[in-house]
């Protein structure tokens, strides 16, 4: 009897309790007026029948969400929330508010439906208890009127509810949902915190000592996918050197934190970090980068970051609207980076091939406005990119709009055309944020097959090439997070799903490396040589040969050191520390094995330089006429290329160096092999790679199957 009390007791208990609310009524109003232009049509699936026949509220046309301010990020995502849910609910709230004769009640309400909604919403979520005032807010005459009314027809509502969830046999409100739409509910779900470093004020080892001193703890492992994750506690991101990511709980923590706030933390998508990262082996040195969709500015200022010892610019065009560009321009004067910044409101399909503000980038990002159909969480994902709102309607809609996924597929298809048809590009990094294949892979199949038909034949095609940034061993092989040559990221508890795609010209035509290579002193001026009949490079099977490598990267991962702040100790310079990968075979290790800096001595290049080989196949009869510079397994499909040797790919973990002056020749050797890949020269000394580690080691001038390779000697 007693167990019986108590258990009754604590049972009314939590009937009873007060539920606090966590919205201001300046939060409804701007929530109903992001519903009001979100709204789903009352003659769509969505809406009751009765509602569409009997009620006669005015719903406005679709029309753009205006322009709001917000005091802090927390009021703007609660609103967004709010918004969000009210959409989710929309048809049985319509049908709710029918049921029960609302509007026949409260008349005068009919012309504020949206924000009679996003009230009921909140009450309905707090048990129709009246409403205590939160702080010292303001309060709305409005909605303090429509309070009111749904407090007089309380006992009417919450019985016309709960007699719809009888009939359903729903257990809660949820599943009075479309099947369709509580499914794309479920699976938006917190993940983890992404957040990089913003090398344009802080450096590394500062901004790690202050996180340690305030209680957060780093780990030395990765987490695997639905391992405990919580805490004040990151790590370095494996594929992302300049990225932390920190779990769920640190979420509120950091979205008020002074690091973040003052700009010297970035809070990002993983997906747009790697975009970023991806531009970093691409680029030569002092050339542009042109950025499409770039929407708030953040991925420009991340890219700036990463590059910002070097001369060239950003170039990011396109732009939703002015107040769009206005969030842009304030992002970039905020984290330090719009001097190296240049807007171009375009779109990119605009643009003409010549436009003379494009002539000096070498690589473009396209971005994809796209489904989003592989984001965890709308919302955060929303606040944090700065992406369009119009999301939330996608993922609330009963049926998938295939004439809308058409559409977006002919946009995303269009811009990476017109930006692969750019004379002077010559890799574009392609990213999306969908699970559609029509989005993903089909683009890029058919703006490849586009432009290589169509352009001029002196032009050398374009193709696919292996990802770019660095992967883990146990990754490559399991195909976490990279499925051939694509980085495809499915949605999960860590991160948010993706499609990440590099695309570079194939490599020169053998008249081309010949003059490269007489130029670079690498054959003689007067040996005679004339083509195959096929001058075609054909490097599928040495590409394909390199996915099984423990590393899937034409550079190993870049380790960025970072200028010091102006702002704090000049005397810190410091790279994140990575962590290493959690095999799923075996318990985490919690020890960090530091990569290791393998230099051999051997003859210097001044030993050589009259004895220099004229091809590759000269080296097998001296293999040691040339000092060796090996890369680890990861970079040989790279190599095999064409792809330049980064400074990161010679002092990585399984590479080697040997003491060599800058300019000089040596041979690419690769780890677990015994012949030279390729033929290289110098662009740094060897003390000069492992003090600077970043940018171009070595230039590759000759390697395997190229042209020259495939030439024969007239006799």
């Amino acid at each position: 009897m007693l167990e019986s009390f108590t258990s009754d007791s604590s049972v009314a208990s939590e009937f009873f309790r007060k539920e606090p609310c966590i919205y201001t009524h300046r939060m409804f109003q701007r929530a109903a007026q992001i519903f009001a232009s979100l709204r789903h049509n009352s003659d769509s699936d969505h809406s009751s029948p009765v509602r569409r026949k009997l009620v006669s509220v005015k719903e406005p046309a679709s029309r753009p969400v205006p322009p709001m301010d917000f005091t802090d990020t927390t009021e703007k995502k609660l609103t967004y929330e709010l918004a969000f849910a009210t959409l989710k609910f929309q048809g049985v709230f319509e049908d709710v508010l029918e049921d029960s004769m609302f509007f026949a009640h409260h008349p005068e309400l009919q012309d504020d439906s949206a924000l009679v909604m996003v009230v009921l919403w909140d009450f309905q979520s707090r048990k129709f208890q009246p409403r205590v005032p939160v702080g010292d807010e303001t309060l709305d005459p409005a909605v303090v009127q429509i309070e009111n009314a749904i407090l007089g027809m309380k006992t009417k509502l919450n019985a016309t509810l709960a007699r719809r969830r009888i009939k359903a046999s729903a257990p809660s409100i949820e599943y009075l949902l479309p099947d369709i739409v509580r499914a794309k509910s479920s699976s938006q779900k917190p993940i983890p915190v992404y957040a990089w470093v913003n090398q344009l004020k802080i450096n590394a080892a500062e901004l790690l000592e202050q996180l340690k001193d305030e209680g957060f703890r780093q780990l030395t492992y990765i987490p695997e996918d639905g391992e405990l994750f919580e805490g004040k506690t990151f790590f370095v991101d494996p594929n992302c050197s300049d990225t932390l990511v920190f779990s769920v709980d640190c979420s509120l923590l950091l979205q008020e934190h002074d690091l973040v706030t003052e700009g010297f933390l970035v809070r990002q998508d993983k997906s747009t970090c790697m975009a970023a990262h991806s531009v970093l082996p691409l680029l030569l040195e002092n050339h542009d980068v042109i950025i499409t969709n770039p929407g708030t500015g953040l991925v420009v200022a991340h890219l700036v970051s990463l590059i910002h010892d070097q001369e060239g610019f950003i170039i990011a065009v396109g732009g939703a609207s002015s107040s769009t560009q206005t969030t842009m321009q304030d992002n970039l004067d905020f984290l330090g980076a719009s001097k190296a910044v240049k807007i171009i409101p375009q779109d990119i399909t605009e643009l003409e091939l010549d436009d003379v503000r494009l002539k000096n980038a070498r690589v473009a990002v396209v971005i994809a406005d796209c489904t989003k159909s592989a984001i965890n969480n709308a919302v955060s994902f929303i606040v944090t990119e700065g992406e369009d709102l119009k999301i939330l309607k996608h993922i609330t809609s009963v049926e998938q709009d295939s004439n809308h996924l058409s559409h977006l597929m002919t946009k995303h298809t269009n811009q990476l055309r017109h930006t692969l048809r750019l004379p002077k590009i010559q890799a574009v990094v392609y990213l999306t944020r969908s699970v559609h294949q029509e989005e993903n892979e089909v683009v890029v199949e058919k703006a490849l097959e586009f432009v290589n038909m169509v352009q001029i034949q002196k032009k050398m095609p374009w193709k696919v090439i292996p990802p770019v940034i660095p992967f883990l061993g146990d990754d490559i092989t399991n195909q976490k997070g990279i499925i051939g040559k694509y980085i495809k990221f499915p949605p999960s508890s860590m991160t948010n799903g993706c499609f990440l795609v590099a695309i570079a010209r194939e490599p020169q035509s053998a008249s081309d490396i010949v003059a490269r290579a007489r130029a670079k002193g690498l054959i003689s001026k007067n040996s005679k040589l004339r083509t195959s009949q096929s001058q075609s490079i054909k490097l599928e099977s040495e590409n394909d040969s390199s996915k099984g490598e423990e590393s899937h990267s034409s550079v190993p991962p870049r380790r960025n050191h970072i200028k010091p702040s102006k702002k704090r100790n000049k005397s810190q310079t410091a790279s994140l520390p990575q962590a290493t990968s959690c095999p799923s075979s075996a318990k985490p290790s919690r020890q960090r094995v530091p990569p290791a800096t393998h230099l051999s001595h051997a003859s210097s290049s001044k030993e050589t330089k009259d004895h220099l080989p004229e091809h590759l196949k000269c080296l097998p009869a001296d293999p040691f006429i040339l000092p060796h510079m090996q890369v680890d397994k990861g970079a040989i499909g790279f190599v095999l290329s064409g792809a330049n040797i980064m400074c990161p790919g010679l002092t990585s973990p399984g590479a080697r160096m040997t003491k060599v002056d800058k300019d000089a020749i040596v041979a690419i050797m690769a780890e677990g092999k015994e012949t030279a890949l390729a033929i290289g020269l110098t662009k740094m000394s060897t003390d000069e790679i492992l003090s600077k580690n970043k940018g171009v080691g070595v230039d590759n001038i000759h390697f395997l199957n190229d042209g020259l390779w495939q030439m024969k000697a007239v006799k």
